[in-house]
């Protein structure tokens, strides 16, 4: 299954072992993320570090372990869709992901509540998506 993951799922699965931590390591999920969720992992890099009380190297090998799993996509292959996410997203940081799932024709999969709220680009959260693929 083809999906667009935030970076609140990133995170997510990066602070602890999690229903999103499993589900991003599902060999059902072609996972993809436009490489502007790098600066957004960055913005929060010292409150990761702190909640996960670890170093430097240890959040480095926990971002790079999690970013196996996705494909990162620059945003020139989803710009003809700029404008369109621009319309559709509740927040300037989410217009992206929205661009790229409008550009896959795929959910986007998130825990953004004004995100899953919005219309235009199907969303999935974590829990829709353990249903979905029937793990609970």
């Amino acid at each position: 299954m083809l999906l667009v993951v935030d970076a609140n799922i990133l995170i997510s699965a990066i602070l602890k072992k999690s229903v999103a931590q499993n589900l991003l390591f599902n060999s059902f999920l072609e996972l993809y993320s436009p490489v502007f969720l790098l600066s957004e992992i960055e913005e929060h890099r010292a409150e990761l570090k702190e909640k996960m009380h670890c170093d430097e190297k240890t959040f480095h090998d926990a971002l790079r372990f999690v970013l196996t799993r996705v494909k990162l996509v620059d945003e020139k292959q989803y710009s003809e869709n700029m404008d369109i996410a621009t319309a559709l997203s509740p927040d300037a940081d989410d217009v992206p992901y929205v661009a790229l799932a409008l550009t896959l024709n795929c959910p986007l999969w998130t825990r953004d509540k004004e995100l899953l709220k919005s219309s235009g680009v199907k969303t999935l959260d974590t829990n829709a998506l353990a249903g979905f693929l029937g793990l609970i």
